[in-house]
Protein backbone atom coordinates (compact mmCIF):
# COMPACT_ATOMS: atom_id res chain seq x y z
CA UNK A 1 0.00 0.00 0.00
CA UNK A 2 1.25 3.69 -0.86
CA UNK A 3 1.13 5.77 1.94
CA UNK A 4 -0.46 9.39 0.82
CA UNK A 5 -0.33 12.26 2.88
CA UNK A 6 -2.35 15.10 1.92
CA UNK A 7 -1.83 19.03 3.16
CA UNK A 8 -5.14 19.59 4.21
CA UNK A 9 -4.10 23.01 5.23
CA UNK A 10 -3.67 24.14 1.92
CA UNK A 11 -6.96 22.84 1.19
CA UNK A 12 -8.15 25.15 4.20
CA UNK A 13 -6.29 28.13 2.35
CA UNK A 14 -7.67 27.26 -1.37
CA UNK A 15 -11.16 27.53 0.77
CA UNK A 16 -10.11 30.54 2.55
CA UNK A 17 -9.58 32.01 -1.03
CA UNK A 18 -12.52 30.75 -2.16
CA UNK A 19 -14.61 32.10 0.33
CA UNK A 20 -13.10 35.78 0.46
CA UNK A 21 -12.64 36.15 -3.35
CA UNK A 22 -16.40 35.01 -3.09
CA UNK A 23 -17.42 37.47 -0.37
CA UNK A 24 -15.66 40.53 -2.08
CA UNK A 25 -17.95 39.53 -5.37
CA UNK A 26 -21.33 39.83 -3.06
CA UNK A 27 -19.88 43.30 -1.95
CA UNK A 28 -19.37 44.59 -5.12
CA UNK A 29 -22.89 43.27 -6.13
CA UNK A 30 -23.94 45.32 -3.74
CA UNK A 31 -22.87 48.26 -4.70
CA UNK A 32 -23.81 51.30 -6.62
CA UNK A 33 -23.63 51.56 -10.14
CA UNK A 34 -22.38 54.92 -11.31
CA UNK A 35 -25.36 57.23 -12.26
CA UNK A 36 -25.80 58.87 -15.54
CA UNK A 37 -26.80 62.58 -14.55
CA UNK A 38 -27.83 63.02 -18.22
CA UNK A 39 -31.31 64.59 -19.77
CA UNK A 40 -30.35 62.20 -22.76
CA UNK A 41 -33.06 59.00 -22.64
CA UNK A 42 -30.87 57.02 -24.65
CA UNK A 43 -28.14 57.42 -22.44
CA UNK A 44 -30.04 56.91 -19.56
CA UNK A 45 -31.10 53.53 -21.13
CA UNK A 46 -27.55 52.25 -21.65
CA UNK A 47 -26.85 52.80 -17.99
CA UNK A 48 -29.50 50.95 -16.81
CA UNK A 49 -28.79 47.89 -19.34
CA UNK A 50 -25.13 48.17 -17.98
CA UNK A 51 -25.92 47.86 -14.85
CA UNK A 52 -28.07 44.85 -15.07
CA UNK A 53 -25.28 42.98 -17.10
CA UNK A 54 -23.37 44.31 -14.18
CA UNK A 55 -25.69 42.96 -12.14
CA UNK A 56 -25.70 39.33 -13.81
CA UNK A 57 -21.94 38.95 -13.95
CA UNK A 58 -21.35 39.86 -10.61
CA UNK A 59 -23.96 37.27 -9.44
CA UNK A 60 -22.69 34.67 -11.81
CA UNK A 61 -19.34 35.26 -10.34
CA UNK A 62 -20.79 35.04 -6.60
CA UNK A 63 -22.30 31.94 -7.56
CA UNK A 64 -19.06 30.26 -9.06
CA UNK A 65 -16.86 31.24 -6.02
CA UNK A 66 -19.77 29.61 -3.86
CA UNK A 67 -19.89 26.61 -5.78
CA UNK A 68 -15.82 26.46 -5.63
CA UNK A 69 -15.64 27.11 -2.04
CA UNK A 70 -18.43 24.26 -1.89
CA UNK A 71 -16.32 21.74 -3.93
CA UNK A 72 -13.37 22.48 -2.12
CA UNK A 73 -14.57 21.87 0.87
CA UNK A 74 -16.42 18.40 -0.13
CA UNK A 75 -13.10 17.80 -0.95
CA UNK A 76 -11.71 18.49 2.11
CA UNK A 77 -14.29 16.54 4.08
CA UNK A 78 -13.85 13.60 1.89
CA UNK A 79 -10.03 13.24 2.28
CA UNK A 80 -10.41 13.04 6.29
CA UNK A 81 -13.02 10.67 6.36
CA UNK A 82 -10.90 8.57 4.29
CA UNK A 83 -7.70 9.23 6.55
CA UNK A 84 -10.21 7.95 9.20
CA UNK A 85 -11.25 4.89 7.29
CA UNK A 86 -7.22 3.96 6.62
CA UNK A 87 -6.43 5.03 9.72
CA UNK A 88 -9.09 3.42 11.76
CA UNK A 89 -8.01 -0.16 10.28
Amino acid sequence: MVDVRFDYGLLQELIGAFESTRSRFEGLAGSLCPSCASDDPVAEHHVSVVKGQEDILLCDAVMSFTYARDGAQDSYDAFKAADGAVGGE
